[in-house]
């Protein structure tokens, strides 16, 4: 459900699911969410490729280095809010 809330939101193209888990069980995973996917009506969003990521262990640390990134240089988003 937060993939297709996210997606009304949002309008992603990709959908990266990754975890230390091994490949097989990231993969049932993702045709598990694939056929969850199927079943929420979706009428005027575009669907998300659901990818697999490749980082593993290594994704929370690259995330959190990545949000002094977002702070400094990414739109304001005050910018965006109607008051």
């Amino acid at each position: 459900m937060a993939i297709i809330a996210g997606q009304a939101i949002l309008d992603m193209n990709y959908v990266v699911l990754d975890s230390s888990l091994p490949r097989h069980l990231k993969e049932r995973v993702a045709s598990s969410t694939e056929a969850t996917l199927a079943q929420y009506d979706q009428r005027g969003i575009s669907r998300p490729v659901l990818t697999l990521g490749t980082l593993g262990n290594n994704a929370r640390a690259l995330g959190a280095a990545l949000l002094p990134f977002r702070a400094n240089f990414s739109a304001d988003e005050a910018a965006f809010s109607i008051s």
